[in-house]
């Protein structure tokens, strides 16, 4: 017998065991509120499409062909990594892989094609230590704090703990009173530190909160979530990235002034170039993770739905479907809209949106066919 055999054996017993777990817990998970689409169902317009060409056209889709650390990520055969906690090859990967499928684009999809099981980190996981800092690193980090948003809403699928709804809420609301800017970020020099607003937000944060968000929403289905999600999505992550993508900040700031060098940090352990746009100011982190925000962002029966819209340069939505059965169609109406000017027109005259009171949508009765539905959000000036 070949001396790795029986290893190989207990490897292929553990992943057909895993396998098995996996296909039975599924059938067993409490169903998400919303069910996720096919990867690649969901193809961006407008502005959007713009945005994540850019960003495949730029340091995202270009991190593979040049950037160093794509040949020493152990994930991949080598030998070293920017952080023990081996996240950065992850990182990339989670946000290139819808990235490349919402686009369609046949450069990252050969990026993200394949990689070898059997290459891996040669550190196995379970010799790490817990805390690679302090105990209270994970309660105290801004990007764990943005990722572990959506952790109780992942709990209650498995447990079948409701109270780990309103814990949820909770959870979300307490972290945005206490740390929230106005942009949706989430203020964290990378320790969370209150409100002020020199402090600023990482990147990483920003696309870890957006995903959390936008998950939460989907298992939930309270609107709450999706707004604060279109919030961060359209005020705060833009900022964070030059026009073409191909650069980014560590942590820029609501009351930032410049982006350039400083003279002293006013940060907590965050260099005098966090605030500046580059390749790899500060850390590399949110370098390899920023790709994930947008194509996350993003993310039955025989149905094509067009949406034509400027949104959120404008307040109008134009739906083209086309259906071979008859359905019902959502849409949502933001807390922030007047419902009494907010209206909903399928070729007739326009009608005034009624909603439902949980959940925010309204429900729109589509015909076999093509229908054409016109959205109308009336927006008034709001003060926080």
């Amino acid at each position: 017998m070949p001396p790795n055999a029986s290893y190989k054996a207990w490897e292929m017993f553990a992943l057909a065991s895993l396998c098995t777990v996996i296909a039975q817990s599924n059938e067993n998970l409490v169903p998400c509120a919303f069910k996720p689409l096919p990867l690649g169902s969901v193809k961006p317009n407008g502005w959007l499409k713009d945005q994540l060409t850019l960003s495949a056209n730029g340091l995202a889709g270009h991190q593979h062909d040049f950037y160093d650390f794509f040949t020493r990520w152990t994930w991949l055969g080598g030998t070293s990594d920017y952080s023990s906690f081996r996240e950065g090859f992850p990182y990339w990967f989670n946000g290139l892989v819808p990235l490349a499928y919402t686009l369609n684009n046949e450069h990252l999809l050969e990026q993200v094609d394949w990689y070898n099981p059997k290459v891996y980190i040669k550190e196995e996981l379970n010799t790490l230590p817990v805390s690679e800092t302090e105990p209270l690193f994970a309660y105290e980090h801004g990007v764990n704090v943005g990722q572990g948003l959506r952790a109780l809403a992942v709990f209650r699928r498995v447990t079948h703990n409701d109270s780990l709804v309103q814990m949820s809420k909770d959870a979300v609301d307490w972290t945005f009173k206490y740390h929230g800017a106005a942009s949706g970020a989430i203020l964290a020099d990378e320790r969370l530190a209150g409100l002020a607003p020199y402090y600023g937000s990482e990147t990483c944060t920003l696309v870890e909160t957006m995903y959390s968000l936008s998950y939460l929403y989907q298992a939930l289905g309270d609107t709450s979530y999706a707004e604060r999600c279109e919030k961060t999505a359209f005020n705060a992550l833009p900022v964070q990235l030059t026009p073409d993508w191909w650069a980014r900040q560590y942590v820029p700031q609501p009351n930032q002034p410049y982006a350039k060098h400083l003279d002293e940090t006013p940060f907590w352990n965050v260099n005098q170039w966090g605030q500046s746009y580059g390749l790899e100011v500060d850390y590399p982190g949110c370098t390899v993770n920023h790709p994930q925000g947008y194509p996350k962002f993003t993310a039955a029966i025989d149905t094509k739905i067009d949406c034509e819209t400027e949104y959120p340069f404008s307040d109008i939505l134009t739906y083209t479907i086309t259906t071979k059965s008859a359905f019902d169609f959502l849409v949502r109406v933001p807390s922030w809209a007047d419902t009494s000017e907010t209206s909903v027109s399928t070729g007739s005259s326009p009608t005034a949106v009624k909603t439902d009171s949980q959940t925010g949508l309204r429900k729109i009765s589509i015909p076999s066919g093509t229908t054409k539905v016109t959205y109308r959000l009336s927006t008034p000036s709001i003060i926080q």
